[in-house]
């Protein structure tokens, strides 16, 4: 039998969605200098969203890495259930703070101009 305590439960602090939409601005502002990007936040019955959007620049993917971390649930179709998730950050003290996101899914709009995909071609001799 151990003589220790139980650990208190973490406390969690809950991000709105526009909170959650600054700090992925600023992620994508940091890793994407000189790229304009427009970040909506929406607020609906059933949850909560972030839009992330950009002409031209960053492919999809990459800009999905980014954002990704900040949705503050998951979806499984095979159950049809929507599940919670937090995120821990490590803070400069070595403490870990729990945070929960405003945004329960966070979207990304990649767009074009036109003529894009004449210069990709041209560029891979396509």
């Amino acid at each position: 039998m151990s003589n220790s305590t139980p650990s208190a439960a973490p406390v969690v602090t809950y991000l709105t969605c526009a909170e959650t939409a600054a700090m992925i601005r600023a992620a994508v502002k940091e890793k994407f200098p000189g790229i304009t990007f427009s970040v909506k936040s929406k607020t609906y019955s059933g949850g909560a969203s972030v839009t992330v959007g950009w002409t031209d620049g960053p492919n999809t993917a990459s800009v999905e890495r980014i954002v990704s971390r900040f949705a503050g649930a998951d979806f499984d179709g095979m159950q049809d259930l929507k599940t919670s998730v937090r995120a821990d950050y490590v803070q400069a003290d070595g403490s870990v703070q729990s945070v929960h996101h405003g945004a329960d899914f966070v979207f990304c709009a990649h767009r074009f101009t036109d003529g894009w995909d004449v210069l990709v071609k041209r560029a891979y001799d396509l």
